[in-house]
């Protein structure tokens, strides 16, 4: 199933940039990205739980996880470094948090 190389627009920009050269190391390197991101049509529940554990998957072993993550964190689409859309927004919001817990305590 090997489609689509060019997830989404500006891709080719994006892995141009310097500070994205760790993207030549990472696992996904040569995988379909249809699996990292969700399809131009309807996807089931179903569906859309096994292409995300697959790729999930993929990134569980990947040497550059951390850096990705950080990226996918500022990047609505897809899957990055292991964490779907909605498991970055749970990320984010814990990081809020606990910024705002450290903020308070060096105010008080």
């Amino acid at each position: 199933m090997k489609g689509n190389r060019n997830p989404r627009p500006g891709a080719a920009a994006e892995a141009s940039r310097p500070d994205l050269g760790w993207q030549r190391f990472a696992a996904c390197a040569g995988e379909d990205t249809e699996l990292f991101f969700e399809p131009g049509h309807y996807e089931t529940p179903r569906t859309r739980r096994r292409r995300e554990e697959t790729a999930k998957a993929i990134c569980a072993g990947c040497p550059v996880r951390s850096p990705c993550r950080e990226v996918g964190l500022e990047t609505p689409p897809g899957l990055w470094g292991g964490l779907s859309a909605e498991d970055r927004q749970r990320l984010k919001r814990r990081r809020r948090l606990r910024r705002r817990a450290q903020q308070e305590e060096i105010a008080s």
